[in-house]
C-alpha cells in the first residue's frame, strides 16, 4: 500500500528529529563555532534579565504579603 506524501514527510521529519537528538550529533554540533555559547551575554540581554529579576522579586514580595 502506497503511503501518502504527508505520511512520508511526517516519517522523514520524525527520523531527522531522532537522529539530531543523539548524543554524538549533539557533541559534534557543540564543537562547531557557530553553535558555541557566548561567554558573556550582550548588554541589552543582561539589562532585560536584570529587569525581569527585579520584577519577579517585587511580585514575590507582593504574593507573600497576602
Amino acid at each position: 500500500m502506497a503511503r501518502s506524501d504527508d505520511e512520508k514527510y511526517s516519517a522523514l521529519a520524525l527520523e531527522i528529529r531522532r537522529q539530531l537528538g543523539t548524543e554524538p550529533v549533539k557533541r559534534f554540533v557543540r564543537s562547531l563555532p557557530a553553535f558555541a555559547p557566548e561567554q558573556e551575554a550582550p548588554r541589552k540581554l543582561r539589562d532585560l534579565l536584570g529587569r525581569l529579576e527585579r520584577a519577579e522579586a517585587v511580585a514575590g514580595t507582593a504574593t507573600r504579603r497576602r
